[in-house]
């Protein structure tokens, strides 16, 4: 993941908790509103396709995931290909951008990209983001061994999230015929114990997940979670204390910890993690709700309304926070003796309907929803009656801390009082499908929409819930009604579009986004999903065409402007699409965010020096911004303004130290100028932050190896592989071994990566090279015959192994010693084998032709010259032959072959 750019955010009013979203419910069904196609960031320096995809190459494995999006947008508008989407889709999974991920690893597998490769990578982003629809049907025929294991595990999970036991089982066993030992296979069979009611095996299950894998973060969340709701306060801290430690940067794992930590009055503990939300994850409210928690419990309550409102700030409905700053308000701000009047005014007498409310939501905002229910379902049970007021409260409490059971007959107790209650029905239905009645829980839906002539949640719902189980005729009903509830809405013009789409029927969905635009011409969301679609199909033209509209409509619409302009640089139209910038630049002057992706197109049409300028600006706006530093500083050191690069970078650890992307460059920039001292203190935050992470021990290796401690240096790129296989690691960790003088562990690291990548041919090469070194000749033969197994018409494979082959298979070498030749006859090597094993077949004057034309482009290197010395001889050109071997012994000193060759001289005599 992408070190030092803040912790990632989580939508919503508290994070996503794993087991009251999958565990605890585990007949999930996933009920978002119809998504949007996003298109993603590219670079604008202009370098080749080839030159984008290396140094993208090198970005993604350098962990640097942001930078590596941009090249390897660049290198996508120079030549589509499947392989460089599939690794666009990985660089945005680094970068945290998961939709964007999804979207490219898709299409990267529709276009032909290796499923193995880039299956189970897609198959874990949909399980994180719960698109468990997608992974139901999600199969490629191509996947067997571990991948195919991966992602039927991850498919088994979404079947039992979907209520589907059966499928989910079958899948289940259908991934452990594939493999056995894999995290993937423990975190499914916990699901199915969790299916199955057994919390116990659940819990062995993902004991045997992390004893395989320690690193598994997805088992650790559940673990906690789980423990969590069993009341293993301890055990659930410890679980999430090693969901931090491997995923620091995640908002959800560090905010359950906190809570953890609340309940066991670990105030410190919990302090040092709202800390870390706020300074990490400034846009996230929940981190500013723990601060306010941790100042109420230190009696605090002026930095804890401070608090609450900077929650509020970030988030308008943060719903954990409203309760806190009501009773502060109430009392004039003062939490404290809001408080104390609660408790007096129960201590006085019996209690209202508004005071168990408050202070249930007073228990809710601690996240003591088990008190906050106590207290309700104390209420009740002293003033049935009430049950209209409360039940509501009460049923929600029940299914927020996994008693669904009880939440669904709370639920019913207040319909069986207030009939009509139709919120309380669109909660009772929506309980019933997360509890894996789906019948009964679509019926209450469905009583909810059609008794209003209002668009409610229920309308959303029962469309989402359709599509997912695949009844679209039920789905494309709920849609209608949706939009003629509101027909200027673009919400029911979205969810035909998405029923259509469900049934495979693109043309339908285009047609009825068309007609919401004539509809709602000015909404975003239509245009972004219907111009998608046209380009899907090809058809890029009138994608713009529909942009365009809507941009007109709303020239400060961003995402809108963004696109327009990006598509109409491709298509070479750069004038109109700079002015549709242009146009919004002037509607949103002081947006530095928008001004940083601005500069990013400006870039694509070439204007190097206005995305320059902007990105400057941007800066200016948000000094402390220090991902827009760091990519003014690649935008100046591709102009060739390295002190300004330098100063870039500066800025963006003076606003980070920790940023890994900008430490990164700066360290190498200084290392390269041999201050060693420098480059390390400029990395030290982020090491000293993130030590143990993989690619802070590759860059510390490659220093090492800069400075001549090669030992030290294969030393971190060990800790680096140990915790990640990235190609270039393997490669500089061998080439570290290697100038160690521990060749054979250098080796053992090729052969470890070639074991995982049997296709990587040039990594097979070095594998060859490393092995015609280390003298184990038997060795080397079959790594080239492999290699030509795999490229037939591989020159170098073929030059090697007809070498290997001269003394004991003089006819085999000569035979791939001409198919080299053929491949590459201007190659000195190539001719110098050609002639060498010509020699040792006997046609000494054919011998003596090629070696003459390698000596000729071999630049006077001494062991050809020495071959043909050997041919010349053989072929009875003994004058000519001396003449050679005395201007080699003069000119060279020191060679390998300067014994033979004053052998040889000696021998010829005069």
């Amino acid at each position: 993941m992408r070190k030092g750019s803040g912790l990632r955010r989580v939508q919503g009013d508290r994070p996503r908790n794993p087991l009251l979203g999958a565990a605890a419910w585990p007949h999930v069904a996933a009920l978002g509103v119809f998504a949007l196609w996003m298109v993603g960031c590219e670079a604008w320096q202009g370098l080749s396709e080839e030159e984008y995809l290396e140094r993208a190459a090198e970005q993604l494995e350098a962990g640097e995931y942001r930078a590596a999006v941009l090249d390897y947008r660049n290198a996508l508008q120079k030549v589509e290909t499947p392989e460089t989407r599939g690794q666009l889709g990985l660089a945005y999974a680094g970068d945290g951008d998961t939709d964007a991920a999804i979207n490219h690893l898709t299409r990267a597998l529709e276009q032909g990209a290796e499923p193995k490769r880039y299956a189970p990578t897609l198959a874990r982003l949909y399980h994180e983001t719960r698109q468990h629809g997608e992974l139901v049907d999600f199969e490629y025929e191509a996947l067997e061994g571990e991948a195919k294991a991966r992602v039927f595990a991850y498919r088994a999970v979404a079947a039992y999230h979907r209520g589907d036991d059966e499928a989910g089982s079958e899948l289940l066993t259908a991934a452990v015929s594939e493999a056995a030992d894999l995290p993937e296979l423990e975190l499914a069979k916990a699901f199915g114990a969790l299916v199955a009611g057994d919390r116990a095996q659940a819990a062995s299950h993902l004991e045997a997940a992390v004893a395989l894998d320690e690193d598994y973060y997805p088992a650790w969340t559940l673990r906690g979670s789980l423990a969590e709701v069993v009341g293993e306060r301890q055990s659930a801290r410890e679980a999430f204390d090693r969901a931090v430690d491997l995923r620091p940067d995640y908002v959800s794992d560090r905010f359950s910890r906190a809570m953890v930590r609340l309940r066991e009055e670990d105030f410190e503990g919990a302090r040092a993690d709202a800390e870390q939300l706020v300074e990490g994850a400034p846009g996230f409210a929940g981190g500013y709700f723990l601060m306010g928690l941790v100042e109420l419990e230190g009696d605090s309550p002026d930095e804890a309304r401070t608090q609450f409102e900077e929650a509020l700030a970030r988030q308008r409905e943060y719903r954990p926070a409203r309760p806190y700053l009501a009773g502060l308000e109430l009392e004039r701000g003062n939490l404290a003796q809001a408080e104390h009047h609660l408790n007096r005014y129960h201590a006085s007498g019996p209690g209202s309907v508004t005071s168990y409310t408050l202070r249930a939501r007073l228990y809710m905002a601690q996240d003591q929803p088990e008190e906050a229910r106590e207290v309700l379902s104390e209420a009740l049970a002293e003033r049935p009656e009430w049950v209209s007021e409360l039940g509501d409260r009460l049923g929600a409490l029940y299914l927020d801390t996994g008693d669904v059971e009880s939440g669904i007959q709370t639920l019913r107790r207040v319909l069986d009082a207030q009939p009509d209650a139709l919120e309380t029905r669109e909660v009772l239905g929506t309980a019933l499908l997360l509890a894996g009645d789906e019948e009964k829980g679509l019926e209450e839906l469905e009583a909810v929409a059609s008794a209003d002539g209002a668009l409610r949640a229920a309308d959303l719902t029962l469309v989402q819930a359709y599509i997912e189980a695949g009844r679209f005729e039920a789905a494309a009903v709920a849609a209608e009604r949706t939009q003629d509830k509101a027909p200027e809405d673009p919400v029911g013009y979205n969810l035909r579009a998405a029923v259509l789409l469900g049934q495979g029927d693109r043309p339908g969905a285009r047609r009825v986004l068309r007609e919401g635009l004539e509809a709602v011409p000015d909404s975003a969301d239509l245009a972004m999903n219907l111009s998608s679609l046209e380009r899907a199909r090809g058809e890029a033209e009138a994608g713009i065409e529909v942009l365009r509209g809507v941009h007109q409509a709303v020239p400060d619409e961003p995402r809108v402007a963004m696109r327009l302009a990006e598509w109409l640089i491709q298509m070479d139209s750069a004038a109109e699409g700079l002015s549709v910038l242009e146009q919004t630049l002037e509607e949103r002057p002081e947006d530095a965010q928008f001004l940083g992706e601005a500069a990013r197109i400006y870039g694509m049409a070439g204007e190097d020096r206005e995305a320059r300028r902007l990105l400057e600006r941007a800066t200016e706006l948000d000094p402390d911004a220090a991902d827009l530093h760091y990519l003014l500083a690649l935008a100046r050191a591709a102009a060739g303004d390295e002190q300004g690069s330098v100063e870039a970078l500066e800025s963006a650890l003076s606003a980070d130290p920790s940023h890994y992307s900008a430490a990164h460059a700066r360290s190498r920039q200084l290392a390269r100028q041999g201050q060693r001292e420098e480059a390390e203190e400029v990395f030290a935050p982020v090491a000293e932050a993130n030590p143990d992470a993989p690619e802070v021990h590759a860059h510390q290796g490659w220093l090492a190896y800069r400075d001549g401690r090669f030992a030290r240096a294969a030393e971190h790129y060990g800790h680096a592989l140990s915790g990640r296989m990235e190609r270039s690691w393997v490669l500089e960790g061998y080439t570290a071994k290697r100038a160690a003088d521990d060749l054979d562990a250098g080796i053992d690291r090729l052969n470890d990566w070639l074991s995982a990548n049997p296709a990587d041919a040039q990594m097979r090469h070095v594998l060859g090279s490393a092995l015609l070194e280390a003298g184990r000749d038997e060795d080397a033969i079959q790594v080239y015959t492999h290699l030509l197994q795999q490229r037939e018409q591989d020159p170098l494979a073929l030059n090697n192994l007809a070498w290997l082959l001269r003394e004991d298979a003089p006819d085999q070498a000569l035979e791939y010693a001409r198919r080299a030749y053929d491949l590459a006859p201007g190659e000195a090597a190539v001719l110098d084998t050609l002639g060498v094993v010509l020699l040792r077949n006997d046609r000494t004057s054919d011998a003596v032709e090629y070696l003459d034309q390698a000596v000729a482009l071999a630049g006077g290197d001494p062991d050809v010259q020495l071959n043909l010395a050997r041919a010349l001889r053989a072929d009875g050109q003994v004058s000519q032959a001396r003449d050679i071997l005395e201007q080699l012994l003069e000119a060279h000193a020191d060679f390998s072959g300067r014994q033979d060759a004053e052998e040889m001289l000696t021998n010829l005599g005069d």
